[in-house]
């Protein structure tokens, strides 16, 4: 139940992201309801990429 949450949650952040970029808001709010996985999963891994590029830095 809790990765279902995680997963509704990161899927909110991403669309608000989309709302805040009106160049690419329709297409990518598209390719979401398309590959919503693969994005999901892609953005996963930045965030991981980036908190260890954090932690190693400080």
């Amino acid at each position: 139940m809790f990765k279902w949450i995680r997963k509704k949650i990161l899927e909110g952040v991403i669309k608000d992201l989309l709302e805040q970029l009106p160049n690419i808001k329709e297409k990518g709010l598209q390719l979401l309801k398309e590959k919503k996985e693969l994005i999901i999963e892609k953005i996963k891994e930045a965030i991981k990429k980036t908190l260890l590029e954090l932690v190693e830095k400080f």
